[in-house]
């Protein structure tokens, strides 16, 4: 066998782990508590499971030691490959109830749960003397248990069995049944009352012949009843551990959904923290918000670019109003001296029908040269007006006063024009500061919301994604949460918790469940033939009355020479077999000291040799399988027990590779949990050689917290280094 993978889903300390093993050698180094003989135990546990102990002490306590702490079960796989190139998988789960499966490469399982057991043929106990190999264990403890596991298992494979104390148990048996000369022991007393009893019964033989098949019909026909009221009684009791079971089941049930509701709800205020900002939790309500201000914002957007392009158009038509730079500084001019177009319009009238008149009241005068004075002062008076004329002209911008007049008489349309324009420019002016405003207000208040939010207001949009996914999935967890809790509580409603915490209590796991309606039909089935047999059973008891009544009973001596009967024949078959395992027994033991033993004896010297670099050429096991050694050089076979404890470790892994070797239907994974400790660097280099020679045969796993395999093995060897 080659183990490939281990998958160690809950086992001591160990969780979720999976670990690739070398098909040759894999040193997996750790400091101490890193794991690693849990991980050796696993592996042993994966092929025979835990061991039958009930111990309170923990230490000696598998399953209590390597429960883990956080949960109520052990379990793992192990991916293998057997001697034949075929791949397999062995699944075990230890909680309340063991589970444990082999599957072969189509996923279908073996006829046998225990891996160990179907590809080694060897139990547990056997593995654990041979190929498993623990801290401080590459010894036998216990005083004379070597000779006596060794022979054990070549004989049984089970280290437990003695088959020198066996047979003496079964000879005295065989003495108890039957004595030396035939004439005594408990078969020869019943055979001598079966005589005596027979006699009597033949006496009687001619008149009770009517009275025995009656009274033997009446038996029969009890001893149905009395079977099917057994029949009855643990199907009655098979019906209410059903009951058990479902009240059980039921408050699993609840259980489940307790758990279930409590994920939910702690997934949902999970969810919640993800986008809670303080106290502060946001809803759709703040989503909308949000969304509905980005919108304002958006339009308000597009409201202050609209009133910037129309303030724009209102500033350029009030500037094309006067397009006429004459008739602009005309008009600037007049409001400059707050006046008004028809007054000037009036005063140059005024002023032109000054200047005509004095001029042509010149003109006239200078026709009588006696008014020719008055002449003069009438063109001084009309050059006066044109001057004014002329001044009021240039200071309003204009060549001439005729064009200041032309000027001043369209001034009037240029007024309503501009006064227009005007109020278009201050109105676009006052929208586009209000929509400012506006805009101001809803940056402000989307402001207010990202700091309650905790998020950038830059970073809106992304929020909102954000937040919208998270909404989504908060209703959905919520509906889950809302859906668990309704579920849970309608099932505690339903039931009354404390009637079937009562009833489950009372479930045994020994016994068979069946489906309900089996039961229930085998039930009615061993009722009515009850009812059938009892009806026959009055009848037999009327006739066997009546006969009784003239007749002495014989039935209580057949009744006794039946049973008489019986315990002879059983006794004679004891008698037999206890013959038989005696011989067999006998014959299988000399057949190990005769054939076995040298073959171990054999590997293990040479096994030994290899490991001590050929210091000790030889290691003995003798008939009566008592270990020795011969050293190099010399002729003085020696007890193992002057050996140095690293040295003596080397002889009993010496023993247990042979045994492996002679025991195993393929080839086990040879475990080494620091059992190097007592070896001298010497011997533990000659040791790793060996095992790394043996690596082709075997496969091997060496477990350590020292760095001296590591360092020795690197680049021989697949090195995990390993730590919880």
């Amino acid at each position: 066998m080659r183990i490939k993978n281990l998958n160690i889903g809950s086992f001591g300390k160990l969780s979720d782990v999976s670990i690739g093993l070398d098909d040759k050698i894999t040193v997996i180094h750790g400091k101490n508590e890193a794991g690693k003989s849990s991980i050796a135990t696993f592996i042993k546990y994966m092929l025979y499971g835990f061991d039958s102990s009930k111990k309170a002490d923990v230490s000696e306590n598998q399953k209590k030691k390597y429960m883990p702490w956080d949960s109520d079960e052990c379990s793992g796989e192990l991916e293998f490959e057997s001697s034949d190139g075929k791949r397999y998988v062995a699944v075990r789960k230890t909680a309340t109830r063991t589970q444990n499966t082999v599957f072969d490469e189509d996923n279908m399982p073996l006829t046998s749960d225990n891996a160990g057991d179907y590809f080694f043929g060897i139990g547990e106990n056997a593995y654990k003397k041979t190929a498993f190999i623990g801290q401080k264990e590459a010894s036998f403890t216990d005083d004379g248990e070597l000779d006596s596991a060794i022979r054990n298992m070549v004989y049984s494979a089970d280290e437990s069995v003695d088959s020198r104390k066996a047979i003496k148990k079964l000879e005295e048996l065989s003495k108890f049944y039957l004595g030396k000369t035939a004439r005594s022991g408990k078969i020869y007393e019943t055979e001598k009352e079966l005589d005596e009893l027979t006699a009597l019964r033949d006496k009687w033989k001619d008149g009770h012949k009517e009275l025995l098949g009656a009274e033997y019909q009446l038996a029969e026909i009890q001893r149905k009843i009395s079977f099917n009221k057994e029949k009855r009684e643990l199907l009655e009791k098979e019906r209410e551990n059903l009951e058990y079971l479902e009240a059980k089941k039921s408050l699993e049930q609840i259980e489940n959904a307790k758990k279930t509701a409590e994920e939910s709800r702690q997934a949902l205020e999970k969810h919640c923290n993800i986008m809670q900002n303080g106290d502060f939790v946001p809803d759709r309500e703040y989503s909308d918000i949000i969304k509905s201000t980005l919108f304002r914002i958006s339009e308000q957007k597009k409201h202050v670019n609209d009133s910037v392009v129309r303030l724009q158009r209102a500033k350029e038509n009030l500037e094309s109003v006067y397009s006429d730079e004459t008739q602009k500084q005309v008009f600037d001019t007049l409001t400059q001296e707050n006046e008004t177009a028809e007054t000037l319009v009036k005063r140059i009238a005024e002023l032109k029908k000054k200047g005509k008149n004095a001029k042509t009241l010149a003109i006239v005068l200078t026709c009588l040269v006696i008014t020719l004075p008055i002449a003069i002062f009438f063109y001084i008076k009309a050059s006066s007006a044109a001057k004014q004329l002329s001044a009021m002209a240039e200071k309003y911008g204009c060549a001439d006063i005729d064009i200041l007049e032309r000027k001043l008489s369209s001034g009037v349309s240029y007024k309503s024009i501009e006064q227009s324009a005007r109020q278009n420019y201050d109105n676009a002016k006052q929208t586009l500061e209000d929509d400012k405003q506006s805009l101001s207000e809803s940056v402000s208040a989307l402001t207010v919301l990202a700091n309650k939010g905790g998020f950038d207001i830059k970073e809106t949009e992304q929020y909102l994604n954000k937040l919208q996914e998270w909404l989504e999935k908060i209703e959905e967890l919520n509906s889950v949460c809302r859906e668990k809790v309704v579920a849970y509580k309608t099932l505690v409603s339903s039931v009354n918790a404390d009637e079937l915490l009562a009833k489950a209590s009372k479930y045994d796991e020994t016994l068979e469940t069946r489906d309900i309606k089996t039961v229930t039909q085998q039930l009615s089935f061993y009722t009515q033939a009850n009812d059938a047999l009892t009806v026959k059973e009055r009848e037999l008891e009327r006739q066997a009355a009546v006969l009784s009544g003239t007749l002495p009973k014989p039935s209580e001596i057949q009744s006794k020479i039946l049973s008489l009967t019986a315990l002879r024949d059983e006794m004679a078959i004891k008698h037999s077999a206890l013959t038989l395992a005696v011989s067999a027994i006998e014959k299988a033991s000399e057949s190990m000291r005769s054939e076995a033993a040298p073959r171990i004896a054999a590997e293990t010297s040479e096994l030994f040799s290899k490991i001590t670099g050929g210091k000790y050429r030889a290691l003995y096991a003798d008939n009566e399988m008592n270990l020795t050694f011969l050293e190099k050089d010399e002729a003085e076979v020696r007890d193992a027990g002057y050996l140095s404890e690293g040295t003596l470790d080397a002889a009993y892994i010496s023993l247990r590779i042979a045994l492996c070797e002679f025991l195993y239907k393929e080839h086990p994974t040879l475990i080494f949990d620091d059992a190097f400790a007592n070896m001298d660097n010497e011997r533990l280099k000659n040791t790793l050689d060996f095992l790394v020679s043996l690596s082709e045969d075997f496969q091997i796993v060496i477990l350590s917290c020292h760095d001296r395999e590591k360092e020795y093995l690197n680049g021989k060897a697949k090195i995990i280094n390993f730590e919880v």
